[in-house]
């Protein structure tokens, strides 16, 4: 391992930095670590959230003064928690009427039948600019460093594919005017305007984007991995994701690792678990230089608590070979079971009579987890069960030990127990195809070859169907739950779904890809005269029938039920408040929250500062959201994968009915 990282000799040249990884790993915390340390080298330093559900000022217990202000710990560093909506708003506001411009010489279409459309395409892009909004930053206010913390992988990934999704959002809008361009030249000459500058600029925007991620003397990615199976896992693609998108990766942080030696025996198998969860990363991982970060018995909040941090990540005296022979000291100590939580409520078994079971909260609460051992138990009731994951970046296959993938998986441990995990890209694909069929049939069977200029307008057409807002697809993908085979064959659909942010656009998104679809009808049928496109718009109908109906259920309190999943966590408590308002804002019942990965050993100091700690948290918890039933699971130092899911039905679940 060299003596510095490699941020730190291209540090000249360094201009982004990113953290990404898996939910809870401790990407915000490493992120505001690096900017804190950066800002008193003395370099002007923006540290940046993308994260819907943003946490950085729950976390970092900084003094944020007004915009536009270094906070008061460092003179030197800016806090930005990104408003996608508000950049969504600003591009709007700014470009609006040059795209109705584009609109209105480009087709036959008028406005009043685009403006909507193109209204409606543009959620989603939104995250987007504002990932741009920062690189402008970089030029508009001289920061020497933009650190950034990034959402949870799945989220992640669908960010880095956006680039290219605006891109064919600009080629949309260039044919539309390449038809006008056409057409003024034929009597005269053309001459460029606002409308071309437009997609001139913007286009230049997202390849300048593309270019500084994928330039490592300038960007440098920090993949962020805790010792334990799923989190390598889900560490491994998302590397392997953004190498196939031209990105450089070096190093990876190894954190919350145990590194001391006077361990009780709850701790020592605790350690004794990431002893060989740290050679799986040797393994997975061998050309990438690693840095490793002490677990921490306290949460790390506040200047000196991060700095402190820092010195981990970027002093010299830290980047050794010292750190692995402490590591890798074995104890013999055995593995014991999990304790039991006693004086705490169980979920009513009542609930289990409910069809959809939605599992969410912040990344890495162990939704995951506790969407298996929920599938699990309504399982061992009799009543076939389905664990359904909408998350970008799938774990379910990994809590189980097996393949599960885009069908209907039988899963161990039950035979009434089942897994899917949806692939989105598949699901848009069928209306795209058909779309795009009847398209080429219609224009042919009309026009034929009859005017170049026929050619454009047919074009346009088909090229609408790529307009549909980034996050339709999902919609349509979990549409396969009103499937008759679905509907008809299972008693119970367990949601394991994305972390926070993600979810609430996902749970939101129903409603922007109903209207959509609507537009898009409407459309088709006030030009039903010139092209017929009867299959398309029967699976329109179909689809919005259906997403009404995901709705409804959705919201029915008799059929769905929502169970949020915390930590004993200050960050992750705050986090829980703002998705619990969100459950509520939508209309979808909730009256459960699992505290997951509740400390109960005191036998050594070490774990007794974990539990004084967390026990003030507990409370917080209970007073907080005193209108939901509280139900405390106890941390398990070991990951409860296969089998021994079973081990947390107890924990979850009250004993006696729901069977049926």
């Amino acid at each position: 391992m060299s003596e510095n990282c490699y941020s730190l000799n291209k540090l000249d040249k360094l201009k982004l930095m990113i953290f990404s990884g898996k939910g809870g790993v401790g990407k915000t915390t490493c992120a505001g670590a690096a900017a804190m340390y950066f800002a008193e080298q003395g370099k002007r330093t923006l540290l940046a959230s993308t994260d819907p559900a943003h946490s950085l000022l729950d976390s970092l217990e900084l003094n944020i003064s007004q915009k536009g202000e270094p906070v008061k710990e460092s003179h030197n560093l800016y806090v930005l928690e990104m408003d996608a909506s508000r950049e969504l708003k600003s591009f709007k506001k700014n470009y609006g009427e040059i795209l109705q411009d584009i609109i209105d010489l480009g087709t036959y279409l008028d406005r009043e039948d685009t403006k909507k459309f193109f209204e409606l395409s543009l959620p989603g892009l939104d995250e987007l600019m504002a990932i741009i909004a920062l690189t402008d930053l970089l030029d508009k206010y001289d920061y020497d460093l933009i650190v950034v913390d990034t959402a949870p992988t799945g989220h992640t990934l669908r960010l880095f594919e956006m680039p290219d999704q605006m891109i064919e959002w600009l080629q949309v809008l260039d044919l539309m005017l390449e038809k006008h361009r056409y057409m003024a030249s034929l009597f005269g000459r053309y001459v460029p305007g606002p409308p071309d500058q437009f997609i001139q600029s913007k286009s230049e925007e997202i390849l300048n984007f593309k270019s500084l991620l994928s330039d490592p003397q300038k960007t440098c990615f920090f993949p962020v991995v805790t010792p334990e199976q799923m989190s390598i896992n889900e560490t491994k693609r998302l590397i392997g994701a953004l190498q196939r998108e031209g990105l450089t990766i070096s190093e990876i942080i190894v954190n919350k690792v145990l590194m001391g030696q006077d361990y009780c025996e709850f701790c020592s198998s605790w350690k004794n678990h990431q002893i060989a969860m740290l050679a799986k990363i040797e393994q997975k991982f061998p050309d990438l230089k690693q840095i490793c970060l002490p677990f921490f018995p306290q949460e790390v909040k506040g200047k000196a608590a991060l700095l402190s941090l820092a010195d981990y990540i970027f002093s010299p005296k830290h980047q050794n070979q010292e750190y692995k022979r402490e590591i890798l000291a074995v104890t013999s100590a055995r593995n014991p079971s999990l304790p039991t939580v006693k004086s705490t409520p169980r979920i009513g078994p009542e609930i289990a009579e409910k069809k959809f079971f939605l599992i969410g909260g912040k990344g890495g609460t162990g939704k995951t987890t506790i969407s298996s051992a929920t599938g699990l138990y309504l399982s061992s009731k009799g009543f076939r069960t389905l664990i359904f994951s909408t998350d970008p970046a799938h774990s379910l296959a990994d809590s189980f030990g097996c393949r599960i993938g885009n069908k209907i998986t039988p899963l161990p441990g039950g035979k009434n127990l089942f897994g899917f995990e949806i692939s989105p890209h598949r699901a848009l694909a069928a209306i795209k195809e058909q779309y795009t069929e009847e398209i080429d049939a219609a224009f042919e069977s009309v026009f034929g070859n009859t005017g170049f200029e026929i050619r454009f307008d047919r074009e346009v057409m088909e090229k609408l169907i790529t307009l549909a807002p980034p996050g339709l697809d999902e919609i349509m993908a979990i549409m396969k739950l009103l499937e008759p085979e679905i509907k008809s064959e299972f008693d119970a659909v367990v949601l394991d779904t994305a972390p926070t942010g993600h979810m609430l656009r996902f749970l939101e998104l129903p409603e922007l890809a109903r209207e959509w679809l609507g537009v898009f009808f409407d459309l088709l049928m006030k030009y039903s005269g010139v092209v017929k496109m009867q299959k398309t718009a029967e699976l329109l109908v179909e689809y919005t029938a259906k997403i009404r109906q995901l709705q409804t259920s959705f919201t029915d309190p008799s059929l769905t039920t929502f169970i949020g999943v915390t930590l004993p966590k200050q960050m992750v408590i705050a986090e829980t408040k703002r998705l619990l308002d969100g459950v509520k804002r939508l209309g979808i019942n909730s009256q459960w929250l699992v505290v997951n990965s509740v400390f109960q050993s005191d036998d050594c100091s070490f774990c007794r500062q974990i539990r004084a700690e967390e026990k003030q948290y507990v409370e917080k918890i209970r007073m907080q959201f005193s209108g939901y039933h509280t139900v405390e699971v106890p941390f398990s130092p070991r990951e409860l994968k296969g089998d021994e899911l079973k081990n947390l039905i107890p924990h979850l679940w009250q004993e006696g009915g729901g069977e049926k």
